[in-house]
C-alpha cells in the first residue's frame, strides 16, 4: 500500500517491488495523495479501506500474531477508537 504522490517509494519502483517478490498471492494497493506507512491507516479518508486491507492480510498470513478475536479486533482496529 502506498499513496501515489508517496515521498519514499514512487509508484514504479513500487511496481518493481511487487514483480520482483517471488510469492504467488500478492497484491500491490495504490491510493490517492501523498501518504505514506500508518499515515495511510490514520489520516487518510480512506483509512477504513486500508485498515480492512491490512487485516485481511494479517488474517490470511500470521495466525500466531493473532491469539483471540477480542484481542484482534483491539489491535487491528485503531482507527475506530
Amino acid at each position: 500500500m502506498l499513496g501515489r504522490a508517496d515521498r519514499y517509494i514512487s509508484v514504479p519502483d513500487a511496481r518493481r517491488l511487487y514483480r520482483a517478490a517471488r510469492v504467488s498471492e500478492k497484491r500491490l494497493y495504490v491510493f490517492p495523495g501523498s501518504y505514506h506507512g500508518w499515515d495511510l491507516l490514520y489520516a487518510t479518508p480512506y483509512k477504513e479501506r486500508a485498515g480492512r486491507i491490512l487485516i485481511e492480510f494479517l488474517r490470511a498470513h500470521s495466525w500466531r500474531a493473532v491469539r483471540s478475536r477480542r484481542l484482534f479486533w483491539k489491535i487491528a482496529q485503531p482507527w475506530q477508537r
